[in-house]
């Protein structure tokens, strides 16, 4: 029989035993374990940290150090040569030279001196141009594309490191350079040379002490070497209170492994090492803890190092507390666990005797002594076995009714899909949150997004034009109160769609969150707007009549006066020659004083506007009556060509504009059907459309645009679609909606009457059953559209 098995067969009080016992002993031993792994990785990271930290600090003492050393030298290098172009200047302001011999003087001394090893001067234009150099192909080139030199066109003094690689070069070496501005040359003196050829600039004194007093635990420290195994820097090489040195040089270099490190240059290492000076301990060997870096400008290796035992101590006193704290802990836990087990299973003894009583079909009772849990179990059994009969009598009942009540309640749910889903209207139900709980099936056709996609995600995050429905869901939630705009674009349809958006908010008997109602009515909308333009044409016509028949009568009066006065004054007719020969007047002279005067003229420019005002009435006739003409069918193309021609020839006598100067391009389809119209209205309504966009044209003409006029023909099932196209200045909202208004007119007073439009759009939509609609933004000019019955 396997241990396993033995377990579960002995009696709860023995597992219990056991298991508290090894429940106490692992979690101890566990927690032992992870504190000391814990305190032990702690430590390690403390060790490695404090080792680099340190390692990293003199890296930068010494990097410090060399940056001061570099930037003075550079500095005074840069100074000087300053100081010797100035002196130059100076020969050059005093007369003593030329302006061009004092540069090359300069140039020449700048050239012959180097800056360490292969560092060199240059000067610089402060537009980014070489002024000398030593390379005689880089004079007067142009070296702005690099970062350095764009540095200095900016700052032009300072001190610089950047990286640097010559042609040929694999890697590229860090560069130092500082820089001095002369201003009368415009030069930028530029002292630069390798970083690595300043070695020998840093001093060792001035950064030996801060290194030598760096320490770890007790007895750790930190040297520099360099990689030819040079000690540069080692406290076991400094005096300690004598003469003599600590250690012997050979000896010091074995014992900290100075081969390896050098060799390595960067990495850690663990080494075993015995005492180097005889002590106490004379013999005892200890773990040491190394850690180095390498700087490659100095060659030199950075090295911190400290003794294992004395960074790993704090470690021994935890292994001894782990042990005493399990001694101690098992000492109590196992007669503990034992009286415990023994209280539990008594009772529970009695307990197990009960229901298996109980599972014969027996009623019974346990005699409850004591009000602790298992008390408590004992009042819960009987309690049990009591309504365990009741139960049992009424759970059939409940099944039977909850299955009822589940059947209705599909049904309904069914039922209020059913009617959701048939509505027209699109409805989305969203939460507090705007997340979709309903998706209906007009939302999911007109959105083309289906309903598992929707719900359960943020409206606006799978529909964002739905983001003015959620601002009103946000205020119908606030107010509580339901919010409703009307004719704005539609949110799921897009531009050119009108909708109603309606948000109703729920209560809390329903739920929290709201409703939309999104209803199309573009047709509606469309329907009203041609109403309200109807009943204003109705309106307006019926005025137009009345005036134009009050005012035909004084139009015939004046026409026949000022016909009866030329007429008079004609030198040609007999009757007028007779009356100034009784009179004794010169007719001829009367009449070449009337031509100097200009009064004929006069008669005649009253002759021909009031010829324009009887046209004038003419149009307001045909608003308010159809005409009694047969129609007939016409090549509607012919007639766009005779009503340009007629625009061409009207025109040439205007001096604001030349209708030859706009480009008429014409598109039209072939095999179009003849239109059924009558062909003066028809030309006289496409003669008004060029007209104005003639005028609207020239009136704002652009000098990179050329002016052009498109009209296009194409044929529908059962009508003929017209189309009169111009690039000029557009309408905005409000002048669109006027437009085919009676005496509604853009133009300055006196030069339009407003009626043009007006009539065309009757002409087109009373006399012809057509249709008459425009297209227009401001400043993308405007498209008229024109539909008549074809044959």
């Amino acid at each position: 029989m396997g241990l396993g098995k033995l377990f579960l067969n002995l009696p709860i009080r023995f597992k219990l035993i056991i298991s508290y016992s090894l429940v106490f002993i692992t979690v101890l031993a566990l927690t032992n374990l992870s504190i000391y792994f814990l305190v032990r990785h702690i430590i390690n990271n403390s060790i490695d940290n404090e080792l680099k930290r340190s390692t990293s600090t003199i890296l930068n003492i010494v990097k410090t150090s060399a940056d001061t050393s570099i930037k003075a030298y550079l500095n005074g290098i840069a100074v000087q040569n300053r100081n010797m172009v100035s002196y130059f200047y100076e020969q050059y302001k005093n007369g003593v030279m030329s302006e061009e011999n004092a540069k090359q003087m300069a140039a020449q001394i700048i050239l012959n001196q180097p800056v360490g090893q292969t560092g060199y001067i240059y000067c610089l234009y402060s537009s980014g141009v070489i002024a000398v150099h030593p390379e005689e192909e880089l004079l007067n080139a142009d070296l702005s594309e690099y970062r350095f030199i764009q540095y200095q066109k900016k700052h032009k003094q300072g001190y610089i490191e950047y990286n640097w690689k010559n042609p040929g070069e694999l890697v590229s070496q860090p560069k130092a350079l500082y820089m001095i501005y002369f201003e009368p040359w415009d030069w930028i003196i530029s002292a630069s040379s390798y970083r690595n050829e300043f070695a020998q600039l840093v001093q060792v004194n001035d950064f030996k002490d801060q290194i030598l007093t760096l320490t770890f635990g007790k007895t750790g420290y930190s040297y520099i070497v360099d990689s030819n195994e040079n000690i540069i820097i080692h406290p076991g090489l400094e005096q300690k209170g004598s003469d003599q040195k600590w250690v012997d040089i050979d000896q010091l270099k074995l014992y900290e492994r100075m081969e390896t490190v050098c060799k390595l240059r960067n990495g850690k290492l663990i080494y075993s090492v015995k005492y180097l000076v005889k002590t106490d301990n004379d013999g005892r060997t200890r773990d040491k803890f190394v850690i180095f870096n390498y700087i490659s400008e100095f060659d030199w290796i950075v090295v911190s190092s400290g003794f294992m035992d004395e960074l790993y101590a704090p470690l021994e006193t935890v292994k001894t507390v782990f042990i005493v704290t399990i001694l101690v802990v098992l000492s109590f836990v196992l007669p503990l666990s034992y009286s415990i087990s023994n209280s539990i299973t008594s009772p529970l003894n009695v307990l197990m005797d009960r229901f298996s009583r109980a599972a014969k079909g027996d009623t019974v009772k346990i005699n409850v002594k004591s009000n602790d849990e298992v008390g408590m179990l004992g009042k819960y059994f009987n309690r049990f076995m009591m309504q365990l009969e009741q139960y049992k009598k009424s759970l059939v009942d409940e099944i039977a009714e909850q299955k009822k009540t589940e059947k209705e309640m599909e049904r309904i749910r069914l039922y209020l899909a059913a009617i959701v889903n048939s509505m027209p209207s699109a409805l989305i139900g969203v939460d507090t949150q705007g997340v979709v709980t309903m998706w209906n099936r007009e939302a999911e056709k007109i959105s083309n997004i289906p309903v598992f996609e929707a719900r359960e995600k943020k409206l606006t995050n799978i529909y964002p034009g739905l983001d003015i429905a959620m601002g009103m869901v946000d205020v119908a939630n606030t107010d509580k109160q339901i919010q409703i705009m009307e004719k704005v674009v539609h949110p799921l349809k897009g531009k050119g769609v009108w909708a109603d958006i309606v948000v109703y908010p729920l209560t809390r008997e329903v739920g929290h969150g709201s409703v939309i109602r999104i209803d199309d009515v573009s047709a509606r909308v469309k329907m009203k707007d041609l109403m309200v333009q109807s009943e204003k044409m109705k309106t307006i016509a019926g005025l137009s009549a009345g005036m134009a028949h009050e005012i035909n009568n004084p139009i015939g009066c004046i026409v026949q006066s000022a016909q009866n006065i030329l007429r008079r004054i004609s030198p040609e007719l007999e009757a007028n020659k007779k009356a100034a020969q009784q009179l004794g007047i010169d007719l001829e002279t009367v009449h070449a004083y009337m031509e100097e005067r200009q009064i004929i003229k006069f008669l005649e420019d009253i002759r021909i506007s009031v010829d324009r005002t009887a046209r004038t009435v003419s149009n307001m006739l045909s608003f308010s009556r159809k005409k009694e003409a047969v129609k007939i069918t016409v090549d509607l193309c012919s007639l766009i060509e005779s009503s340009v021609g007629l625009a061409t020839c009207d025109y040439e006598l205007k001096k604001n504009y030349d209708f030859k100067g706009i480009r008429i391009i014409r598109n039209n389809e072939p095999g179009v059907k003849k239109v059924i119209c009558f062909p003066s209205e028809i030309e006289q309504v496409i003669l008004n459309l060029l007209k104005n966009a003639a005028h609207a044209l020239w009136e704002n003409k652009k000098d990179h645009v050329p002016p052009m006029i498109k009209i296009c023909i194409a044929q529908g099932e059962k009508s003929v679609k017209l189309t009169i196209e111009d690039n000029g200045p557009g309408m905005d909202k409000y002048v669109r909606k006027r437009i085919f208004e009676p005496f509604f007119t853009t133009k300055t007073i006196g030069s339009g009457t407003g009626l043009g439009l007006s009539v065309a759009y009757y002409i087109v939509a009373r006399n012809h059953n057509g249709t008459f609609t425009v297209k227009s933004e401001p400043g993308q000019g405007a498209t008229f559209i024109i539909t008549l019955p074809c044959e």
